[in-house]
């Protein structure tokens, strides 16, 4: 039994490996020109710090329509933001910000496009034409953000991550970059590309292929991803921790242990555990001030 289980496990590793060969190598064939049109571009020679970089956050609906969660991990951006403007992005104001195609927008509104995919389209617009940081609605923020996230070509969380596409090498609900920076421009645009010419996704995790696809077969972009430092190891680990007791040296010990952690609006965590408060009631108390 333990022989077939462990059989049963490798066949469906192979699987998932060759179906991503699979995904990659339509994708590298039918949009080689995206690949080759960047393999011709030369890569920048100076980065200059922006202190005044912004950082993206996109709740569509508007904050004042948004979970409670989500609210709370936009007061955390806001409060560690330094001296950078947080820009929320709305439906009513995301053409101040940047251009998207129109067959792009018609394909959202007929639901070709999902609003998760049209996000992803959404981010490297607005990194490749103004820099800053994109950050998930759903990033809570516990302490401030480093100014050198913003002085570098490139920066996104950098874990190690196993049996997946990204292998831990970039995180899409964090990225940042300088205005017409390499990897958010060769993104969007072969996001353009992509959704000229077809209307349904190859896979779920295009902005992953897409980005796996650039690192391959762009020196430049390999290299750049390649120089960022692994950093916010635990970033998953609150959002694993809020349905434990609370601790308070263990709740402390985490969120002061990093800058940046991933949670989850649509999950429902107990507020206690056999008459005890949660990590996630504790969390809930000690955040909600910071809405008033």
């Amino acid at each position: 039994m333990i022989g077939t289980t462990i059989l049963k496990k490798k066949i469906y590793h192979k699987l998932h490996l060759d179906s991503d060969k699979v995904v990659e190598s339509f994708l590298t064939k039918h949009f080689h020109q995206v690949i080759d049109t960047y393999k011709n571009i030369p890569n920048p020679s100076t980065t200059e710090e922006r202190k005044k970089a912004p950082i993206f956050v996109c709740w569509w609906q508007g904050e004042e329509n948004a979970p409670e969660i989500v609210r709370i991990c936009i007061a955390s951006i806001k409060r560690n933001a330094q001296d950078h403007p947080v820009v929320l992005i709305t439906k009513s104001n995301w053409n101040e910000w940047t251009d998207i195609p129109d067959y792009i927008l018609r394909k959202v509104e007929s639901s070709q496009i999902s609003f998760t995919h049209f996000s992803d389209i959404l981010r490297m617009a607005l990194l490749a034409r103004h820099g800053g940081l994109w950050l998930d609605a759903t990033m809570f923020v516990a302490n401030p953000i480093s100014e050198t996230i913003f002085s570098k070509p490139y920066w996104t969380i950098h874990r190690e991550v196993a049996n997946s596409i990204t292998r831990g090498r970039w995180t899409g609900y964090c990225q940042a970059g300088q205005p017409n920076a390499f990897i958010h421009s060769f993104c969007r645009d072969f996001f353009y590309a992509y959704w000229t010419k077809y209307d349904k996704l190859v896979d779920y995790f295009l902005i992953d292929y897409v980005m796996d696809i650039g690192y391959r077969n762009l020196p430049h972009m390999q290299q750049l991803i390649d120089s960022v430092s692994p950093s916010n190891q635990r970033v998953l680990d609150l959002d694993r921790s809020f349905h434990l007791v609370y601790e308070q040296e263990a709740y402390r010990e985490l969120v002061c242990s990093q800058t940046f952690f991933k949670l989850n609006w649509k999950r429902t965590y107990a507020t206690d555990a056999d008459g005890m408060v949660t990590m996630y009631q504790h969390f809930l108390d000690e955040q909600r001030p910071f809405l008033t």
